[in-house]
């Protein structure tokens, strides 16, 4: 019997690369590039379903290099995915699949800053059931100008 290949299996950023070279990607960046609006879990699937989301998470904020437009792209990937049942205030567990977003994001720098921009957006006049649409949204735009480009930039200069 054939066992199909762990997810956590050594080796699997190669397993990665091959995928994304079977589907004529140089990177991760490239792929997610050509899927927007689309949630790490969802790209799992499209991969062949043996990645975990925090695999291309990790590997996401490995090749942008703290770049903020790859950050808010990641960003609406996480939200998405936790907002998939019910949006911006929508549904008694909406701030906690905030928290949850944000737990995740925090991969990409400095937590307590991470924690200050997700204070920022909820001050954002978000309209009921929002969900962004890509890293482009408005309001993540909003968000960070609020709260400064470049303070964004130097949280995710920190481990």
């Amino acid at each position: 019997m054939t066992m199909k290949s762990s997810v956590w299996d050594s080796g699997w950023r190669d397993r990665l690369r091959s995928r994304l070279a079977e589907q004529g990607k140089l990177s991760l960046r490239d792929f997610l590039s050509a899927n927007p609006g689309q949630t790490y879990e969802s790209l799992c699937r499209l991969l062949g379903d043996d990645f975990a989301p925090i695999q291309l998470l990790q590997v996401h904020v490995e090749e942008s290099d703290g770049e903020i437009d790859e950050a808010l792209d990641s960003l609406a990937r996480l939200l998405l995915h936790d907002f998939r049942h019910a949006g911006w205030e929508e549904g008694s567990r909406w701030r906690e699949n905030l928290g949850s977003a944000f737990a995740w994001f925090a991969r990409w720098g400095d937590q307590v800053e991470i924690n200050e921009y997700a204070r920022t957006l909820l001050q954002v006049n978000l309209p009921k059931g929002w969900r962004p649409a890509s890293g482009r949204d408005p309001f993540l735009r909003e968000a960070l100008s609020r709260f400064g480009v470049e303070r964004l930039r130097a949280a995710f200069s920190r481990p």
